[in-house]
């Protein structure tokens, strides 16, 4: 996970924690498309599956046209998954309303 160690454990404690806070949506800006034998899979999916109105972190794979969505044992959780970028300097010159890959689009939530 590119040193990314106990991420997934690290993101259902969080979960976990802010059930009691009562969310009415989550939103986990992570990529979650790789590693389906990762042993922290399960707790992760856990909490997803207690968490209301969650929205998962998607990406547009431009050099393949591809979208990389989060793994289905993450995604079935979701209410949605909504597309995340890295901008190349942290200067907004635009708002982007629509990112068009392969055969999906995405306006806000893309599913």
């Amino acid at each position: 996970m590119d040193g990314q160690s106990h991420l997934r454990q690290i993101i259902a404690r969080g979960l976990d924690l802010i059930q009691n806070a009562g969310p009415k949506a989550v939103a986990v800006d992570v990529i979650l498309a790789d590693d389906p034998k990762n042993p922290e899979n399960p707790a992760l999916e856990a909490a997803f599956a207690k968490t209301p109105n969650l929205v998962l972190s998607s990406d547009r794979i431009a050099s393949i046209d591809r979208w990389e969505d989060p793994l289905p044992l993450f995604s079935r959780n979701a209410a949605a998954l909504g597309h995340a970028h890295r901008l190349t300097n942290s200067v907004c010159r635009s708002i982007q309303l629509r990112q068009i890959g392969g055969p999906r689009s995405a306006v806000g939530p893309s599913r």
